[in-house]
């Protein structure tokens, strides 16, 4: 079987992005420079990526962020949006390696095949009964899940 590699990924930031009734999606992209794409799709720059998880709904990601990156974030959107950290109720595992689509694949009830699966697709699914959000990354996949069932995703990751 080809290789998998299998981290938890630390000091991200992640916060739910929820648009006021009247803002466009359009404004949430413009006030943080990104061509946010709507639906199950990841909008990204080089510091923060946007990744649709519901209609008029995101999850905002930074790779690194500080303490008060939210209050920030928050800030940027102004008026746009409501802007809630999630940071502490998630956990995140990074996947790559030549054999972490595969294992992902065993988990997932959705095709991953990149001939199916659309470029910088974001998925809002199960494995192994758990809720996950998983999306593409340069050199593999992240899998956040909520903070409470991380141990057992990790313990399913790591045996599939």
């Amino acid at each position: 079987m080809a290789e998998t590699h299998l981290a938890e990924h630390t000091g991200f930031g992640l916060a739910a992005v929820l648009p006021h009734r009247a803002s466009a999606p359009q404004a949430i992209g413009a006030a943080l420079g990104l061509a946010l794409v709507a639906g199950p799709h990841v909008s990204a720059s080089d510091d923060l990526a946007l990744i649709g998880i519901g209609p008029r709904q995101w999850l905002a990601y930074a790779a690194q962020a500080a303490d008060d990156w939210a209050e920030a974030l928050a800030a940027r959107l102004g008026e746009a949006a409501a802007v809630v950290d999630q940071s502490g109720g998630f956990r995140l595992f990074a996947l790559s390696g030549a054999g972490a689509r595969a294992k992902l694949q065993q988990g997932l009830s959705i095709d991953l095949d990149p001939a199916v699966l659309p470029a910088n697709a974001a998925l809002v699914s199960q494995i192994a009964h758990i809720g996950v959000v998983v999306w593409p990354r340069e050199a593999g996949w992240i899998v956040a899940v909520p903070r409470s069932f991380a141990h057992d995703l990790h313990d399913w990751l790591a045996s599939a």
